[in-house]
């Protein structure tokens, strides 16, 4: 009988130490996916961010561009305002010009006519 239970007890010892390697390894292998799910997420994120940074610089450069073409128009529009702004004293000057001499025409006129 001790014989036995000796024999039963090595058995349930063997089979417990059999369940618990058995365990640890389906416990390492869930570990292994999480480790690889990890791993490949990670990955994927590295990639996006690779394609985020490159996002970025293509936008620097946009706009990098757009304010060196906003500098060219606003010194387009600095000449063309210069441009405008002589023509409309110009302009101005030749008004006050015709004006004195529609006046002094006027008067040639009133006083020919009076000399009649």
């Amino acid at each position: 009988m001790k014989e036995s239970a000796r024999k039963i007890i090595i058995l349930g010892i063997c089979i417990t130490f059999i369940m618990l390697l058995t365990a640890g390894c389906e416990e390492q292998g869930v570990s292994n996916k999480k480790s690889r799910l990890i791993a490949a997420e990670s990955a994927g994120l590295k990639e996006q961010l690779k394609q985020r940074e490159k996002e970025i610089e293509r936008q620097k450069e946009l706009l990098a561009g757009c304010q060196q073409e906003k500098e060219e128009i606003k010194q387009r529009y600095r000449q063309e305002l210069g441009k405008l702004s002589m023509s409309v004293a110009e302009d101005f000057q030749e008004k006050i010009r015709l004006t004195e001499e529609n006046k002094a025409l006027k008067a040639e006129i009133e006083e020919l006519k009076s000399g009649e």
